[in-house]
C-alpha cells in the first residue's frame, strides 16, 4: 500500500511541476485554440461511437459463441463493462459489467473470453508501441532505447503466444490456481479458430488506430502545425507507457498525464495542450461510456 502511495503521489508531483513551470513561463496564456478547433473536436467526438462499436463487435462475436445475444444487449454489456472497469485496476475490471446479465453457466467463458479480448487489446498497444520506440529519437543520455526496444519486443512476443496458445499458462503449479471450469474455458479458447483469433486482433489494432488519432485531434486543437509523421510515433509511446506501467491508484489517473508529459514536451508540445488533450481523449472515451455504463447496471436485475 505504501509503494502505491508513494508511486501515485510521485506522478501527481511530476505533473505539479510541469504545469508550475508552464504557469511560470505564462503557457497557459499563450495557448491558441485553432481555427479549426472544432472541427477537430466534433471529428474526435464521432469517432468515439466508432471506437466502442469496434470493441462492441469482438465482443459481439465472442459472446455469441456461448449463447445467443442481440447486438443491441452486447452494446449493453460493452457499456457496462466500461464502468467496473474504471473502478479496477489497469481497468481489468470490465469483465464484472460485461457478464453480470448473462446466464450463470456460461460466465466462467465469458470471463475468460473477456480476458483474451483484452489481451488482443494490449498485443496492439505494446505492436504499435514498440513501432513508435523504432520512429521517435531520444535523448540517449536519459532512455536506453535499445534496452528498452528489446524490452517491448519481449512483452510482445510473451502476449502474441499466450493470445493464440492460452492452454500454455495452464501448467503446475499454477494450473492448481484456476478451476475446473476455467481450465475447461482457456481450452476452449485455445481451440478456436485461428482466423478468429486474427479477427480478433484485426479488429484490436484498428480500435487503436482510431483513439491514436483522437489523441493527435485533441493535440491538433490547441497547437497547430503539428507533424503528423512525428507526433503519431510519440503518442504511441505515450500510450506504450501507460499500457506497461501498472495502474496502482486509482485506474489510469496520472498515469497517462505524466506519461504524456514526459514524451510530448520533448517535441515542442506545451504542457497546457497535453494536458488538456489527455482529459478530452479521457472524458469521451471512458467519462461518457461509463455514466451510461453506471445507468445500465443501475437498470440492471
Amino acid at each position: 500500500m505504501i509503494i502505491k502511495l508513494v508511486f501515485g503521489l510521485a506522478l501527481l508531483l511530476f505533473i505539479c511541476f510541469k504545469v508550475y513551470s508552464s504557469l511560470s513561463n505564462e503557457e497557459f496564456e499563450e495557448l491558441v485554440f485553432s481555427k479549426q478547433a472544432r472541427v477537430l473536436i466534433f471529428t474526435a467526438c464521432l469517432l468515439m461511437p466508432v471506437n466502442w462499436l469496434l470493441e462492441t463487435i469482438k465482443w459481439h462475436v465472442l459472446v455469441n459463441r456461448l449463447e445467443k445475444h442481440s447486438f443491441k444487449h452486447t452494446i449493453r454489456d460493452v457499456l457496462a463493462g466500461i464502468s467496473t472497469s474504471i473502478l479496477t485496476p489497469n481497468r481489468i475490471g470490465n469483465f464484472i459489467g460485461r457478464t453480470i446479465n448473462l446466464n450463470k453457466e456460461i460466465r466462467t467463458k465469458a470471463v475468460v473470453s473477456t480476458i483474451h479480448s483484452n489481451l488482443a487489446q494490449f498485443t496492439a498497444s505494446i505492436f504499435f508501441g514498440l513501432a513508435g520506440l523504432f520512429l521517435v529519437v531520444f535523448d540517449e543520455s536519459v532512455v536506453d532505447l535499445v534496452m528498452v526496444r528489446w524490452s517491448t519486443l519481449l512483452v510482445l512476443s510473451i502476449g502474441l503466444t499466450i493470445y493464440f496458445f492460452p492452454k500454455i499458462i495452464d501448467f503446475n503449479p499454477l494450473s492448481k490456481l484456476y478451476s475446473e471450469q476455467m481450465k475447461e474455458s482457456i481450452t476452449e479458447v485455445q481451440k478456436e479458430a485461428f482466423g478468429l483469433k486474427c479477427g480478433i486482433l484485426a479488429l484490436s489494432l484498428l480500435r487503436y488506430c482510431v483513439f491514436l488519432f483522437q489523441f493527435y485531434l485533441c493535440l491538433s486543437c490547441f497547437q497547430s502545425g503539428l507533424n503528423i509523421e512525428l507526433i503519431l510515433p510519440a503518442i504511441a509511446v505515450v500510450f506504450l507507457i501507460t499500457t506497461i506501467i501498472p495502474s496502482f491508484l486509482f485506474g489510469k489517473l496520472f498515469i497517462r498525464e505524466a506519461s504524456a508529459l514526459f514524451v510530448l514536451t520533448a517535441f515542442g508540445i506545451s504542457t497546457p495542450a497535453i494536458l488538456y488533450s489527455v482529459f478530452i481523449l479521457w472524458f469521451l472515451n471512458l467519462a461518457i461510456p461509463s455514466m451510461l455504463g453506471g445507468l445500465i447496471l443501475m437498470k440492471s436485475k
